[in-house]
Formats: C-alpha cells, structure tokens, sequence
C-alpha cells in the first residue's frame, strides 16, 4: 500500500504490476552476468604461433589487425586493450601502461619493437587524451572469432578469443 501511495497508483493491482515487471527486469540482468547463473563457457583454445599470425592477417582493416596484434603482443585483457591511451604508452621502455587492471591494480605490459612502431604511427592519428582503439568488448570479440573461422582454426569443445590471444601471449612467453 505505501509503494502505491508512493507511485501514485490508485489501483494496488497497478502497483503489483508494476513491481513484477520490475523484479523480472532486475532477474534478466541478474541471470545474465551472475556467473552461476551464466552458461558455462568453453575453455580458449592453445593456439600456436602460426595460428595467432593467421588470425591477425586475416583481420581486414589495418587498425583492427593492430588491435589483434597489440593484444597479443602485450597479453592484455580485452578492457585494458580498449582502454589505454597514447599518454599510457613508454616508447623508450616499449612499455605500456595498464590503468586500473584487474583487481584495480595498475601495471606495466612490455610490447616488441615492431607492434610499438606499428602502434605509436597509428596513436599518433587519435585525438589527445582519447583511447586508442575505440570499439566495444563484444567488437573486439566478433573480430578474433570470425578471423579465426575465416582463417580455418577450428577447435571443437574450445573457443578463440581475445582472451585465448591473451593466454597463446603467455604460453609464447613462458
């Protein structure tokens, strides 16, 4: 009764109504991102380092194949590669500087000679202050799958994605 008195509502019916659109608004968004909720994922798939360069030529626009490239390169997570900009980069260290990384904790990435070259000529051509790479998670996502099907990499039970170019980063390393 007080939160139809609150709402305005004459009908507590309305009131009911409304509360249950609400409350199924609130399980959709909850069902969506709370991860029992969510479907199990598939595990990334061990790309080698040929399957990685194949993904990253089969990506068609050059800033995009950069994007590829920078991910792997520095094993950065999909939001710390969408996030950094030209301030954060250290050319004289080849290092790059990740904000607020995961536990909010800030970091440096290292990145080769020639993906920095390659990065600093294109950084150079964004507004000040603006990220570099503007596109969304779920862009950046589309792009590594459908270059790696384009490219034939097929894992069945396994998924290729930024986050496997993140994983494929550190197994080259290791």
């Amino acid at each position: 009764r007080v939160l139809s008195q609150l709402m305005g509502h004459r009908d507590l019916r309305t009131t009911q109504m409304y509360i249950a659109i609400a409350m199924a608004d609130c399980r959709a968004v909850y069902e969506a991102t709370h991860p029992l909720c969510t479907p199990t994922r598939l595990p990334q798939a061990d790309l080698n380092v040929e399957e990685v360069l194949a993904v990253i030529d089969w990506v068609e626009e050059d800033h995009e194949s950069l994007m590829v490239r920078v991910a792997y390169s520095t094993g950065l997570r999909a939001s710390e590669l969408l996030s950094f900009t030209l301030d954060d980069i250290d050319p004289e260290q080849a290092k790059i500087f990740v904000r607020g990384g995961k536990g909010d904790q800030d970091r440096y990435a290292l990145i080769d000679p020639t993906t920095l070259k390659q990065l600093l000529r294109y950084a150079r051509t964004r507004p000040p202050g603006e990220r570099i790479f503007k596109c969304s998670r779920d862009h950046l996502h589309n792009l590594v799958t459908d270059a790696a099907e384009a490219a034939g990499i097929q894992y069945p039970g396994l998924t290729v994605s930024p986050h496997g170019l993140r994983h494929a980063c550190a197994s080259h390393c290791h």
